[in-house]
């Protein structure tokens, strides 16, 4: 395959499973603003905080996988919050 057709096809199918979130990305993913994300790594209540960002540069990510098990336990924990004894 050449890579203008590499390219192109990464264009139109970017990987699935990213390995790392921008913090615009995981701000768009959970319905909230950045400054909602940043809020969220230093949430009073420390089962609601996010799991540290790391850096690359100057520019800061999440890891994925980190954010979905984080995401689970919240819906987990919001779930059993709901759901009568």
């Amino acid at each position: 395959m050449s890579n203008d057709n590499m390219r192109n096809r990464e264009k139109k199918h970017p990987h699935p499973h990213p390995i790392a979130i921008r913090p615009q990305d995981l701000a768009d993913r959970l319905g909230v603003t950045r400054r909602y994300v940043y809020h969220l790594l230093r949430h009073p209540d420390t089962t609601r905080r996010l799991p540290a960002p790391f850096k690359i540069g100057r520019a800061t990510f999440w890891r994925a996988d980190e954010v979905q098990e984080w995401f689970d336990r919240q819906a987990e924990r919001r779930l059993s919050a709901w759901m009568p004894s």
